[in-house]
């Protein structure tokens, strides 16, 4: 559909068209377009529209317009002056550097629905930045901005291929705060693994930037594994065959130390250390430092003393325990368990 039903107006139009439109708009005191403007004057060229915005960088009239547009209460408004407080912008004539505005601010943004607000709130809160740390107001904000999963606007999207950031971090944090029961959540480790499951699959920590954010996911993820096993069935053994965590919690304490994370080298290697003076398998064959026992060749998380109890241990269970060397595994495992789940329900 190239043209409105109703008016027949064009639909698709060029960028230089649409910048036009915005400014008019604007002009005629329309709150999203004066916003937009802001946007166009704070970021120039390096915004959405790129070389199609003809105006220059200019953050005075940026904050103009802004403010026009936070008269009428309008969300984007708001949260851009509240970061102009916050300093993010660097200094600006006739804002005030102040975390404790920026914060009332930013509130008042979230409260009117901004994702990226409900987002940067809550990391106020948890940080304690522009006034006191408060896990329970982070929680109930970050739950806010997940509860945006499947009805945040698209403008938000850097690139259309890619999950918005803001639902990714608060996947995770909400994962975090189940985990040590912060924020008046009771601790819940299948809500806090459901949740870091999904920021982990959503990630990219390909980049640089997103390596330390990776790795302490996968960390998270490999600890709810192994609690959840040992609340379940104790604490004295861990290679039950069917139901173990041991190789899928090895291959993400093994991505997170790639990352770089000290924590999980630490856990890895002692771990690996007490697995490989045992033989997987029920004979309990032990030896001192694993000498003469050989790894399963798919996961290197188990290891066996000879063939007939590797071939048995795999008959009894292993075979769908074992992940991939080098793979995070329990993502593409908990992708399986559901569709299995619905596929059940389906039939039922």
């Amino acid at each position: 559909m190239t043209k409105c039903p109703i008016c027949m107006s064009n639909l698709m139009i060029h960028e230089k068209e649409h910048i036009a439109l915005t400014e008019q708009c604007a002009k005629n005191g329309k709150a999203w377009a004066q916003a937009q403007m802001g946007v166009y004057y704070l970021e120039g060229s390096s915004c959405e529209h790129g070389d199609a915005v003809p105006y220059k960088v200019d953050k005075n009239e940026a904050l103009r317009w802004f403010k026009l547009a936070a008269e009428q209460r309008d969300p984007d408004a708001i949260r851009n002056i509240a970061q102009m407080h916050y300093g993010l912008y660097g200094d600006i004539g006739g804002v005030e550097k102040c975390h404790v505005k920026a914060r009332a601010m930013m509130k008042e943004a979230a409260d009117l629905g901004n994702l990226p607000a409900q987002r940067n709130y809550a990391m106020m809160c948890r940080l304690g930045e522009g006034g006191a740390e408060d896990k329970t107001q982070a929680a109930y904000y970050y739950t806010l901005a997940y509860c945006q999963k499947d009805t945040f606007s698209l403008s938000y999207f850097s690139d259309y291929n890619l999950p918005d950031k803001n639902i990714e971090e608060a996947a995770y944090y909400l994962g975090v705060y189940y985990y040590y029961g912060y924020g008046e959540f009771e601790k819940n480790l299948s809500v806090a693994k459901s949740y870091l499951v999904e920021a982990a699959r959503d990630g990219d920590p390909r980049t640089p930037e997103r390596q330390g954010y990776a790795a302490n996911l996968y960390m998270y993820i490999a600890a709810c594994l192994m609690e959840q096993y040992e609340l379940q069935y104790g604490r004295n053994d861990h290679n039950m065959p069917g139901y173990s965590p041991v190789p899928r919690a090895l291959a993400l304490y093994r991505k997170s130390a790639q990352l770089g994370l000290e924590h999980s080298k630490e856990v890895l290697s002692s771990m690996e250390s007490q697995l490989k003076m045992m033989c997987a398998n029920a004979c309990g064959k032990m030896t001192k430092k694993g000498e003469g026992l050989k790894a399963c060749n798919r996961c290197r998380s188990v290891w066996y003393c000879s063939r007939e109890c590797q071939t048995q241990h795999w008959k009894q269970g292993h075979k769908s325990d074992c992940v991939k060397f080098g793979s995070s595994g329990i993502l593409k495992k908990e992708d399986e368990k559901k569709k299995g789940e619905k596929s059940k329900a389906s039939r039922n």
